[in-house]
């Protein structure tokens, strides 16, 4: 097709279409930003629950060592 016919083609759309379509594509890249934001906050909760049971545990572990420590050194 020439230039001029695929102009007067787009020409033809119904502008009501145009705005409807816009609108659509607005809200699926905003839906994109929120499912990418919410897939890094996930991570980062994640991250710090797991630093914080590797936290915990490792406390714990610490304080069953001196306890058994302390157990086999009175028996």
């Amino acid at each position: 097709m020439k230039k001029t016919d695929w102009i007067d083609v787009i020409g033809k759309i119904d502008p009501a279409y145009v705005k409807e379509a816009e609108q659509w594509s607005k809200a699926a890249q905003k839906r994109e930003i929120l499912s990418i934001s919410l897939q890094w906050r996930r991570v980062c909760v994640f991250c710090w629950l797991e630093q914080w049971y590797h936290l915990i545990c490792g406390y714990r572990t610490k304080i069953q060592a001196q306890r058994q420590k302390v157990l086999s050194q009175k028996g």
